[in-house]
């Protein structure tokens, strides 16, 4: 057995409130995390051995399973293998992550890209390679963790903002305005959490006004909004006022892996000082061969009717479950003025007991969702969110209506 003393793990662990509580739930059976998926999350998936309706994977576009990812993924393994087995500027670039990064370049509509393992080392990347001492970093307070865990890993200072305030964006840039260096304000695009949207546009104005540059994040947003469905930065037409795009590849596109996208000179810079792409190795070739055909699928004529079939069926959930006395989350306002359910929709409970309970009961009967308990959401915001799918069916999405309401009449609220 390897030896632990030195990490001090028994005193750790006893003092870790939410590690204790966590082995109570396993101990129980209940803990509604690490559940073990057994097939691809479609729009149904094998987990623990029951077919269950997914309503967990952001597999908005429903290519999780596709056969022609499929195929470009095997096909991809049998010519390069299955790693890359190399970080990229040291021993070579494989030829098909260029491919990738000149195809999302093009898409975007920006002079170059690049593509990292994760969404996560995206941010992270970026914002670790652009900031340091001396600079300011002003992130949305519910902005993606990686956000503001690059920003302390960079060294730069911080000023948080109260999400989707414009006023006070405005007001802490206005308190740092005599300070020097880079100031970058950092927001999602859509947030995941509770399904809204930052107000790009006026964004984009406080910040020309004040002479800070834009990361927007648009990891959940991709695939579903904008006219080529790059994002909310294209869809509210602002993707040429923002420095830094952020993408996912893991989430709509069904692959793994994240990307910046931007001008030659932002990009050379993060291929030459960004520590999360020059030390890591390159992601495994079958994931980049799946993104590639997501892309293309994506910019097509069928990735705009998936796009709608997402939207809808967020719609006939949400509508759905508001029509059963349920606290869901609420619409977004589209660039054209028209009303949107973004496919996560969320339904709040409070309290984390009640939550587990409403958790087990859904899993229990055969849906299958994301539950939210603290840090990811506040003290007694607890809360399930729903991830549509293009492939589920108008069935399935009642069916799941069905359940999830009678999973809080059937609790004791707590």
């Amino acid at each position: 057995m390897l030896a632990t003393s030195g990490l001090n793990l028994a005193g750790r662990v006893r003092k870790d409130v939410r590690l204790g509580v966590m082995r109570e739930y396993m101990a129980s059976g209940k803990l509604p995390y690490f559940r073990l998926i057994e097939s691809s999350a479609g729009a149904r998936s094998t987990i623990e051995g029951r077919r269950k309706l997914m309503f967990a994977a952001n597999n908005y576009l429903g290519l999780c399973g596709d056969p022609r990812l499929i195929e470009a993924s095997n096909n991809a393994t049998n010519r390069y293998g299955p790693s890359c087995s190399s970080t990229p500027p040291f021993c070579g670039t494989f030829k098909i992550k260029a491919e990738l990064e000149a195809l999302l370049a093009d898409w975007y509509g920006t002079e170059d890209a690049l593509v990292y393992n994760s969404g996560y080392q995206a941010n992270v990347g970026v914002i670790t390679a652009l900031l340091g001492a001396g600079d300011i970093a002003y992130p949305d307070s519910e902005a993606h963790v990686s956000i503001h865990n690059g920003i302390r890993l960079s060294g730069a200072s911080a000023r948080s903002f109260a999400h989707n305030d414009i006023q006070a964006l405005d007001y802490v840039l206005t308190r740092t305005a005599d300070r020097t260096g880079t100031k970058l304000v950092a927001v999602d695009g859509l947030y995941s959490m509770q399904g809204d949207v930052a107000p790009i546009a006026e964004i984009v104005s406080v910040c020309a006004k004040h002479n800070a540059a834009i990361l927007i994040d648009e990891a959940h947003s991709v695939g579903v909004f904008g006219e080529r469905r790059t994002g909310l930065a294209e869809e509210f037409g602002c993707l040429a006022d923002i420095e830094v795009v952020m993408g996912a590849l893991s989430k709509g596109p069904a692959s793994t892996g994240g990307y910046i996208a931007g001008s030659r000179d932002l990009i050379d810079l993060l291929r030459l000082h960004s520590d999360a792409h020059l030390f890591s190795t390159t992601a495994a070739p079958s994931a980049i061969a799946a993104g590639i055909v997501s892309v293309l699928i994506m910019r097509s004529e069928e990735g705009a009717q998936r796009a709608q079939a997402a939207l809808g069926n967020a719609r006939r959930l949400r509508d759905g479950l508001q029509a059963q006395g349920l606290d869901v989350s609420g619409e977004v306002t589209r660039a054209d003025g028209t009303k949107a359910v973004a496919p996560n929709v969320s339904v709040h409970i409070g309290a984390e007991p009640w939550a587990i309970a409403i958790w087990n009961y859904l899993f229990d009967h055969d849906v299958y969702c994301a539950l939210a308990l603290p840090p990811a959401v506040r003290e007694n915001g607890a809360l399930i969110r729903c991830s549509v799918s293009a492939s589920h069916s108008s069935k399935d999405i009642d069916q799941a209506v069905d359940v999830i309401a009678n999973a809080f009449a059937c609790t004791e609220a707590q």
